[in-house]
Formats: structure tokens, sequence, C-alpha cells
């Protein structure tokens, strides 16, 4: 039998789960209290850390809607679920955008060391075989069917976040859920005029941070009807 390898030792987030800790406890927590009997949008699944939790805590009618585009996290994603026993889970092998895709994900650094939960969208440069994969990209509003209420939608999708959310717009109205945002440095969106006109103007404010997240909550009442809106 080959020697056992573990891919991401080096992860901050691994790391703490080996030591019997929690990952983002404060984020978990919210996520926990809050969801009520609606569904969650949970994407940068990584290897399921926080799907054991969710799906225990959630609604008894409930589902997890979790995507991770990386191939090697969403195995380790699988196991979590299978060792857990995890029947209201849904996920997914892609990542989120605006509309189905397929794009070039860096899994690796250059000196081969797996990224792990940092791994990210490349859209400049040359597909290297080394570094790279190419990953499916689909939509909230494809995926999560209309007759499903969403309560929480969290994203730690490394930078993806403005397409990811364009691609949820009309659960966002329909639903109105709690918006869970990791916002990496240097990213505008939460100053971007693109945010204020699709987001802010909808009635969301920030409502507090969670370790690295930004909380965003909407006290106005959904619209009926997503066919009206646009984008």
């Amino acid at each position: 039998m080959p020697p056992r390898v573990l891919a991401a030792p080096h992860r901050t987030a691994p790391r703490k789960v080996l030591r019997g800790e929690v990952y983002e406890p404060a984020t978990l927590e919210f996520m926990m209290e809050r969801c009520g009997d609606g569904d969650i949008v949970h994407a940068g699944t990584y290897f399921g850390d926080f799907l054991p939790a969710l799906g225990g805590s959630c609604g008894p009618a409930a589902k997890i809607w979790a995507y991770e585009p990386n191939p090697e996290n969403f195995r380790c994603a699988r196991v979590t679920l299978l060792i857990n026993d995890l029947d209201n889970v849904v996920l997914r092998n892609a990542g989120l955008g605006a509309a189905e895709d397929s794009l070039v994900m860096r899994v690796r650094d250059s000196e081969g060391t797996a990224l792990g939960g940092k791994s990210h969208v490349v859209t400049t440069g040359s597909f290297d075989a080394t570094t790279d994969v190419t990953v499916d990209i689909v939509t909230v509003d494809a995926t999560v069917p209309e007759d499903r209420h969403v309560s929480i939608l969290q994203l730690d999708v490394e930078d993806q976040e403005q397409p990811a959310l364009a691609g949820a717009i009309r659960t966002i109205r329909r639903c109105r859920p709690i918006v869970i945002l990791e916002i990496r440095e240097g990213n505008d969106l939460l100053q971007s005029t693109w945010f204020a006109e699709s987001i802010l103007a909808l009635g969301y404010r920030e409502s507090g941070r969670l370790h690295g997240n930004t909380v965003f909550e909407c006290p106005v009442p959904p619209v009926q009807d997503p066919d009206s809106t646009s984008i």
C-alpha cells in the first residue's frame, strides 16, 4: 500500500481540523443560528468542513447547496458527506458565476504545492497542466429550484463574488437571504457601482463582520416575480 499523502497540511483550515478545532467558528455558529427552515448556499466548500454542522442544524426539509470547483477538494468534500451520512446536501463539482461556463483554475503553485482553499480562477496567461485545471461554472439561479427558499447565501470564492452574485440575483430578489461574503484584500467589490446598484439597492446593509467575512442583511420583503427584474 502506498504511503498516505496529505495534500494541504500547510493550509489553515486543514491544520485546525486535524487538531480537532473549528475553522471560522463564529461564521459557522452564525449560519447555524440564522438558517432557520431555509436552504443554505455554501460556495467555496473546500473539503466540506462546514457541511456536518450546517447539515445538522438546518430545518428538516432544508437543503445545503454546496459548490466546490477544485476536483481534489470536491473529492474530499464527498468523503466528508459519506463519513457523516449527510443526505440533505447537494454537492456540485463546479464554481459559481454569472452564466454557465468553463474556466481555468489554479490549484497548485509553481512548486507543485496544493493551494487548497486558495485555489482561484485565472483569466490571463497560458494554461499550465502542472498548476491548472479546467472547471465548470454554474449559476445559483439555474441550480437552486425556484420553489426553494434560501435563507443564507455564503460565498468564499476568491474574487469571483461579483459574477457569483450576478448569477444568483433572481434568487436574492426572490428570497432576500442573508449574504455572507469573504472579500480578499484589494478587491473593491463592496465599493463598486455594480454592488450598490445590484445589491444595496435592494435594501441590503452591512450588519456585521465574522472573521474575514462581511455580512449583509435586507429587511425589505422579497420580490414575488423574479422574471420582472434585470441585472
